[in-house]
């Protein structure tokens, strides 16, 4: 099954303002009488940063009964549900602060989700592939944890459940029982 991951508002907002911004300073730096090489560069560096990023963004999570894809324009992530061992549903109203001070090592925080490497106190070295600091899920595997935002996150916890009922979930908003 295809899930969304829809960018939550602070998302939306980065987003568009680092593009605004990006956009409106390059054209101060293009009126400006500098060498063109340099003004060349500048632009290679500003649409460098807009196009990596939004290409390695999650566009959406597929779950089926072997693994959980997540796909981006380049690249697919692959985790196996076999390897799954704990699903942490980490409550909406907290968001990346249960998440006991993340900090990002490498990649995106805001400008087209929350992905890269982060560290977490409380979880260490997490992958993140988020769209939204407010729906998130920590999976716990034998070897890594992933942190995911699918859309709806009640039907994924579910339908997880379905393919391994050995993942333990642990829920900590109304999804019912799994």
């Amino acid at each position: 099954m295809e899930f969304e991951t829809r960018p939550d508002k602070t998302v939306i907002a980065i987003s568009g303002f680092t593009i605004i911004f990006l956009f409106i300073l390059l054209m101060i730096i293009i009126s400006q009488p500098i060498p063109d090489i340099v003004k060349n560069l500048i632009v290679i560096l500003f649409v460098s940063i807009i196009g990596i990023t939004y290409i390695l963004a999650p566009r959406k999570i597929i779950l089926n009964s072997d693994y959980i894809k997540i796909k981006r324009i380049i690249g697919t992530v692959k985790i196996p549900v076999d390897n799954i061992l704990k699903v942490i549903s980490l409550p909406q109203s907290s968001g990346f602060n249960n998440l006991s001070m993340s900090w990002r090592l490498i990649g995106s925080g805001g400008l087209f989700g929350y992905y890269g490497y982060y560290f977490s106190k409380k979880y260490g070295l997490l992958n993140s592939f988020l769209t939204s600091n407010e729906r998130i899920l920590l999976i716990l595997t034998k070897s890594k944890k992933f942190i995911i935002s699918p859309y709806p996150i009640d039907e994924f916890l579910h339908l997880i459940n379905s393919y391994n009922s050995a993942i333990e979930i642990e829920s900590n908003e109304n999804y019912g029982r799994y």
